[in-house]
């Protein structure tokens, strides 16, 4: 083989459908678990390989559940909410998560594949990218964020992969800056829990004669540093800053929740 290296040669047979199986599928427009199970069933295939055409081009992104800023470790925890990308061109998501599932440590920590397909790498890419910013998975770290920063890369996109590549680009893959808006989100649910405790005088906004006061709260998001917090009512909205920023309003959708609470 050393002698021929323009020569390839099988060193192993899978007898399984392999994880990235869905890029063969929309490439070539047939359902190969269908097809396992027609054959398995004593049915014959209507085609062979010869019949298969490809068409366009189509790329995978796995969500997982770990933590790629601290050494892609594995994370855990009970999914809240998810919401996936819907009716986008030429995207397809296999997942099994719902609200309430717990992941563990047990078993691989692959959530979900989000493929798109489109006529070229280009459109697939592009396709892959808004389908990741309409995925978000709520009460356990993923790595979509990863995920979106490789699909911008200039060598992902060009198709110059090597398998150092993520730990070679990692430092401008991976951002920990947190926005403001995390902090002040968690600050609003933690007032929104409070202000239903049936004991007025518990109230952290209680009414004073020039209106409600201002709350100030430590805020420490997934076992970081604290962020002190400062957020206020005036004119029927709240406001807010983190720290020295700026005092911004925080918009609130007001949903009914289960039992007829507000949320």
């Amino acid at each position: 083989a050393s002698s021929a290296p323009e020569q390839f040669f099988f060193m192993e047979m899978n007898t399984r459908l392999q994880v990235e199986h869905p890029v063969t599928e929309m490439v070539h427009g047939i359902d190969l678990v269908e097809w396992q199970l027609r054959v398995a069933a004593g049915e014959a295939l209507p085609f062979t390989s010869d019949d298969l055409r490809p068409r366009g081009h189509a790329v995978e992104a796995r969500v997982y559940a770990e933590d790629p800023a601290h050494g892609f470790v594995p994370t855990g925890g009970t999914v809240l909410a998810v919401h996936e990308p819907a009716a986008h061109e030429g995207v397809r998501v296999d997942a099994a998560w719902a609200p309430g599932m717990v992941v563990g440590p047990h078993y691989d920590p692959m959530l979900a594949k989000v493929v798109a397909h489109g006529a070229d790498r280009a459109e697939a890419l592009l396709r892959l990218d808004r389908a990741l910013a309409a995925t978000a998975v709520l009460g356990v770290t993923t790595n979509i964020g990863l995920l979106r920063a490789l699909v911008a890369d200039e060598d992902v996109r060009a198709g110059r992969l090597d398998t150092d590549l993520v730990e070679r680009h990692l430092p401008t893959l991976v951002d920990e800056t947190m926005p403001p808006i995390v902090p002040l989100a968690a600050t609003l649910l933690w007032l929104a829990v409070e202000e239903r405790s049936p004991d007025p005088w518990a109230s952290p906004t209680g009414w004073t004669t020039s209106g409600h006061r201002e709350v100030h709260v430590a805020v420490a998001v997934a076992g970081g540093d604290a962020h002190d917090v400062v957020v206020h009512h005036r004119d029927g909205t709240w406001w807010g800053h983190v720290g020295d920023g700026p005092d911004v309003p925080i918009g609130v959708e007001v949903l009914p929740g289960e039992g007829g609470e507000v949320l």
